[in-house]
């Protein structure tokens, strides 16, 4: 018997970014709201609906916990062995994780629910994480990225240059508050996102609305900061808004210009729209991954921040360094954007004509 609409049953996620079994951070019937305050198995089991009042978990807790123990173990979705009876009624728990691309468990999302019945799919998740201390960072994700972002390029255990990957899962959050929490990390410090990722193909777009959990991790074995987290789909309950930013992107992106949405003072990229994530041919230092602008060009963008700074807009046309050899002229337009909490602009790029 199947359960399309999830009434005899629903999927809890739980997190497992150190190996055991964490919080449980959101659930099938609201995926959109994610439960950063978090709550233990045991306390969100008494609130399954299908459980109805029950006053001793206690056992079904424990095979839910085996379940989920199972699938970190064996990294494969996992059924309760024997059904746990509560009145007239048996429950089977059934756990189905989120691998990341270094083949461990981000996630679990533990089933429960009547058994017997064949539960609804759990929502589309990937699991990633950062190596935080690289430079640039590096990402590295699970078998669940391609299905979530619909991207067959996109490789689990593949580690991507962060500034390469940006335009892929870029997360329509305020980048200035995560940073400071990257740059010097606190072990176990968790929070939210809520990505607005464009999904379409060959120019078509496609937004969508994904929600993570997120986690500071310092694994002491690789010696190594890692910022870890699971992403899940969330369009077919909370569809993405559609902002100033986004439409001004969209408008201004073409096959032959890179545009980005970008923060200044500091400058930093926060989204990337169009089907070129940045020119290829430019020339990006090693080290700062940043592109190498000709000295003479510096009076230039440091004269667009300031007009940008009291005026609606400016232009510009600066040389930057390419593989060929040399430098070559790019025309720069910058639009900003005000209902922005802080200094942002849409961007754009195009190689100019000599």
């Amino acid at each position: 018997m199947t359960d399309p609409d999830g009434q005899s049953g629903e999927w809890l996620l739980v997190t497992t970014f150190r190996g055991v079994v964490g919080k449980v951070v959101a659930k099938s019937r609201a995926p959109e709201a994610v439960l950063e305050d978090s709550q233990d198995l045991l306390r969100a089991l008494k609130k399954v609906r299908a459980l109805g009042v029950v006053t001793d978990m206690s056992l079904l807790a424990k095979e839910a916990e085996r379940v989920i123990r199972a699938a970190i173990a064996h990294r494969s979705p996992k059924v309760g062995e024997q059904p746990v009876a509560f009145r007239d009624h048996f429950f089977r728990p059934i756990a189905s994780p989120a691998v990341s691309g270094a083949d461990t468990v981000f996630a679990v999302w533990l089933w429960v629910g009547l058994d017997g019945i064949i539960p609804p799919e759990p929502p589309v998740t990937a699991a990633w994480a950062w190596d935080i201390k690289a430079r640039p960072a590096l990402a590295t994700y699970g078998p669940g990225v391609g299905p979530l972002y619909r991207r067959d390029d996109l490789r689990p255990g593949k580690q991507y240059d962060i500034n390469e990957i940006a335009a892929i899962v870029a997360p329509t959050v305020d980048v200035s508050a995560i940073a400071p929490l990257l740059l010097e990390p606190v072990d176990g410090t968790t929070f939210a996102l809520a990505p607005e990722p464009d999904r379409g193909q060959d120019g078509a777009v496609s937004l969508a609305a994904m929600r993570a959990i997120t986690e500071v991790v310092y694994d002491p074995d690789l010696e190594r900061w890692e910022w870890r987290g699971v992403t899940w789909d969330v369009t077919h309950v909370d569809p993405p808004s559609i902002t100033p930013q986004r439409v001004l992107a969209q408008m201004l992106a073409g096959p032959d210009v890179w545009t980005a949405t970008a923060y200044w003072s500091p400058i930093q990229l926060v989204s990337m729209t169009g089907s070129r994530q940045r020119p290829a041919e430019l020339r990006l230092d090693p080290s700062t991954h940043k592109a190498d602008l000709r000295p003479d060009s510096r009076a230039e963008v440091r004269r667009m921040l300031e007009e940008l700074d009291v005026a609606e807009s400016a232009t510009a046309r600066i040389w930057l360094g390419v593989h060929d050899g040399g430098y070559a002229p790019y025309d720069v337009a910058a639009v900003r954007l005000r209902d922005s909490t802080v200094p942002a602009a849409a961007v754009s790029l195009r190689r100019a004509s000599q």
